[in-house]
């Protein structure tokens, strides 16, 4: 009997601290997916709730090898192909105290015929990367914009290209920007804030801060 009751004791606490967090998260992304439906079938854009492999695949850029991909919109303007979709993996980066941990965020991808830009990444620069700098971690800075240097980490393969690509007027947009990851290659320019995914409310707006970092690096190019 004794036993018995020790057997039930274990099951209603698991039940309560695995099964229903669980049940909560589970019914949280089924509603955010039906917002997310709703607001994608407003815009005319295609949606796939898992994600569409054909396009995650083509992602050539770091984290996005690997991961899933949910809530995806996808649709074509400005001459581009574009995608916006939630993104899930396991961090793995070095100067980084989430390494190894499971991160969340809202992703815009763009993919126009016309554009030929260098591989580069662009993040928030941290204590973490300034230490890295002085042990001759990559970081292309510009003197003439000192608030921009300081802010973000700029790294890529061809610092020469790179730098030819951030002229004085995107680096002047880029410094009233606030926590912003952009990575870039060839006619690929993909758009996130690092481990943050964006309430359904916000993605029009998002959408259209991606459209306007999108323009800047086109004529850029």
């Amino acid at each position: 009997m004794d036993n018995l009751i020790i057997l039930l004791l274990t099951l209603v606490t698991f039940v309560l601290l695995i099964g229903v967090p669980v049940f909560f998260m589970l019914r949280h992304e089924k509603k955010r997916t039906k917002q997310l439906s709703e607001i994608s079938s407003d815009l005319k854009l295609s949606f796939y709730p898992d994600g569409k492999d054909s396009i995650f695949e083509s992602i050539s850029f770091g984290i996005f090898d690997y991961g899933n991909v949910s809530n995806m919109m996808h649709g074509e303007a400005s001459n581009a192909e574009f995608a916006i979709f939630d993104h899930r993996y396991t961090k793995q980066e070095h100067f980084s105290l989430r390494n190894n941990l499971p991160c969340k965020q809202t992703a815009i991808y763009f993919n126009p015929t016309n554009l030929n830009l260098p591989r580069f990444t662009l993040s928030p620069e941290n204590l973490l990367h300034k230490i890295g700098s002085a042990f001759g971690y990559q970081d292309i800075d510009f003197p003439t914009h000192p608030d921009f240097s300081k802010r973000f980490l700029l790294r890529g393969e061809d610092e020469t290209k790179i730098r030819a690509l951030f002229t004085n007027k995107l680096l002047n947009f880029l410094e009233s920007q606030q926590k912003i990851t952009i990575e870039g290659g060839g006619n690929q320019l993909i758009l996130y804030r690092d481990n943050k995914r964006i309430r359904p409310e916000e993605w029009q707006n998002f959408i259209d801060q991606g459209f306007q970092f999108f323009d800047e690096f086109v004529g850029s190019d």
